[in-house]
């Protein structure tokens, strides 16, 4: 009996904490017939000299939406909280949790 495919959420603080943490598990779910979507919390607003922050969210973005093509993620998502701003707070879990649980029953954006 072949198993249901499964619906996987990666929540990744930063653009490309999800390749260098768990690409090749991406890579291997998606390619065996699982879903997978990413959600990333920051805007990658920071860390690029010479760029203004709205182009570099717009290249960050860019970078996530190709790694996300080439390892077979269904939808990346992006919260786009502030770089070097982001710390536990009760809404933001609750943001989280929101997420996670409209994907999990099937909501969509």
């Amino acid at each position: 009996m072949k198993d249901k495919p499964m619906s996987i959420l990666v929540v990744a603080p930063h653009h490309d904490d999800e390749v260098i943490g768990c690409g090749g598990t991406i890579a291997n779910v998606t390619r065996n017939g699982h879903q997978v979507d990413v959600l990333y919390m920051t805007a990658g607003n920071v860390g690029i000299p010479g760029v203004e922050r709205s182009e570099a969210i717009k290249k960050r973005e860019a970078e996530a939406q190709q790694a996300c093509m080439i390892l077979g993620v269904h939808k990346p998502i992006f919260l786009r909280h502030p770089d070097r701003e982001l710390e536990y707070s009760t809404d933001r879990m609750m943001a989280l949790c929101f997420r996670t649980q409209t994907k999990r029953i099937g909501i969509t954006e």
